[in-house]
């Protein structure tokens, strides 16, 4: 692996042996440390949202069923734009001439309302989001978000860690639920101080040019 960490994503696989055991541990651990992944704009169970957003999302999805909107932000690798159904979360909102419809996931089109840009508490910034009101959910391209805040996404089975590729400061965590990666509202920094240690030493797993420095929210890069 090249000392230089480009804004890309990382997978990591669940393989044997003792490294891989004592991942599956820090993970278990850091799960419990963790908040919930799901948050919703009414009281709709956690049960529900993972049974909607499977019957959604899983297969050929049909998202213009579904009966509720999830506030939370769902990690896509596979998106080539950021999605959401709400205009109250974009800032320098335009309308746009050039893009007028996007093909959903169940192969459909949805009109495109506005273009505009989100930041997140992250210190996270969306650029160019679709507003697209019949989309139940806020979808983020992690290829769109690597690129331009200059970050990497590590994807382990449960957790996904993104970190500055230039201050190595962890920025945010998804957390696994219904076989898809929910951004945490909660920045990484407000997170207890085991769980940032627990996220840099699976952050120093998964890129072993890198160690973490004394203080647990910054990494650097190994001479």
């Amino acid at each position: 692996m090249a000392n230089k960490v480009e804004n890309s994503s990382v997978s990591i696989g669940s393989g044997g042996g003792a490294g891989a055991q004592l991942t599956q541990q820090q993970i278990e651990q850091l799960l419990k440390l963790l908040p919930s992944a799901h948050s919703t704009s009414n009281k709709t169970s956690s049960y529900d949202i993972d049974e909607e957003i499977d019957y959604n999302f899983a297969g050929i999805a049909y998202c213009s069923c579904a009966k509720t909107t999830s506030a939370a932000w769902i990690l896509d690798t596979g998106a080539t734009d950021h999605m959401t159904p709400s205009n109250s979360k974009l800032h320098t909102c335009k309308l746009t001439q050039e893009r007028s419809h996007i093909k959903l996931p169940n192969g459909n089109t949805a009109s495109i309302a506005a273009i505009g840009n989100i930041r997140l508490a992250h210190d996270l910034v969306l650029n160019d989001t679709l507003l697209v009101p019949k989309f139940k959910f806020n979808l983020l391209s992690v290829s769109k978000l690597t690129r331009d805040n200059n970050c990497v996404a590590i994807f382990y089975p449960q957790v996904c860690l993104i970190q500055d590729c230039a201050t190595k400061t962890l920025k945010a965590i998804g957390k696994e639920a219904g076989g898809l990666y929910h951004l945490l509202e909660v920045p990484a920094a407000h997170l207890s101080a085991e769980a940032i240690a627990i996220c840099n030493n699976l952050v120093t797993s998964a890129l072993p040019n890198y160690v973490s420095l004394p203080d647990s929210t910054v990494l650097t890069s190994a001479s």
